[in-house]
């Protein structure tokens, strides 16, 4: 699993955790195919590639009059030399969330857009795929059996946080979004983002609250789906979920990975130190430091 460092001038950092052995290498790559990308690009990981696209042209960084770029770079993470560009994204945004959907494809989603557009890694296409009801700038993603692509919450083109959810059956030739009817007993969206990790044991989805400070006074919540049948109407909840640890960075890639099948790491930065974050069966949020990680690059 790769993560991009940026604001290295024209060279990005990379972070490879490597899920076997549980360890991280560091690089710094010097490559002019990067040198467009910042923290307002988005990032995927699949298949030992890391994936990047969009953000901000560094022009007009910091002005109203905002230059988003269409880059679209994939990086071997077996082989950190090996560094493509790919076709042009449709639309320029930033500020966007990317997600693997198996076998073989990546939904682009949000940037001060509503469409949505797919990447077919076999062939290197791009295409136009649908459009959102809103704009949802750093939504979290989830897809519940390779079928049913779910955006949540994230904040609109005037950056007021979203209270909602949408929903996309992936599996219909003319695929189409609708907001997500869902009942709240105690919990509802706050003013922050999420990173959601799909819980095997009891098939529910938490979405993990996260802040960019250490001041993370946000709860976390519990979206439960009574039936996934795609022909029956779903039944949708959402609760608190209680957690001691809490998420103090927000990271592009909102997703726990799966690396085993009862475990699931993420692998945000704070400030120069590594934190990997792990659940296991029994829902609890476990940390680790990994002070020395970065070594290589603040050498």
């Amino acid at each position: 699993l790769g993560q991009p460092l940026f604001d290295l001038g024209v060279n990005i950092g990379l972070l490879i955790f490597h899920k076997y052995e549980h360890s991280f290498t560091s690089e710094i790559l010097k490559n002019q195919k990067l040198s467009k990308y910042n923290h307002l690009s988005s990032y995927c990981n699949c298949k030992n590639v890391l994936y990047i696209c969009g953000g901000e042209s560094q022009e007009n960084r910091g002005t109203n009059n905002r230059n988003y770029i269409s880059n679209f770079t994939q990086i071997d993470l077996l082989n950190t030399a090996s560094i493509n560009d790919l076709p042009m994204l449709e639309e320029p945004r930033a500020w966007h969330s990317m997600i693997f959907i198996p076998p073989k494809y990546i939904f682009i989603i949000g940037g001060d857009t509503k469409v949505v557009e797919f990447f077919d890694i076999d062939k290197k296409k791009l295409s136009p795929d649908s459009e959102m009801n809103e704009i949802r700038n750093e939504c979290t993603l989830f897809c519940l059996n390779d079928s049913i692509l779910y955006a949540f919450s994230g904040s609109s083109k005037l950056g007021i946080y979203l209270k909602n959810i949408e929903k996309c059956n992936l599996r219909h030739s003319k695929r189409e979004w609708e907001i997500v009817n869902y009942k709240n007993s105690d919990a509802d969206f706050q003013d922050c983002f999420y990173i959601s990790c799909f819980h095997q044991k009891s098939s529910c989805l938490i979405l993990f609250a996260a802040n960019e400070n250490e001041n993370n006074k946000f709860d976390s919540l519990l979206f439960e789906v009574k039936n996934d049948d795609e022909d029956k109407e779903e039944e949708c909840s959402l609760s608190t979920f209680e957690t001691e640890e809490k998420l103090i960075d927000v990271c592009p890639e909102k997703i726990f990975h799966p690396i085993s099948n009862n475990n699931s790491v993420l692998i945000p930065l704070t400030g120069n130190t590594v934190t990997l974050y792990s659940i296991g069966d029994d829902m609890k949020l476990k940390k680790k430091l990994f002070p020395d990680a970065l070594k290589q690059i603040l050498d």
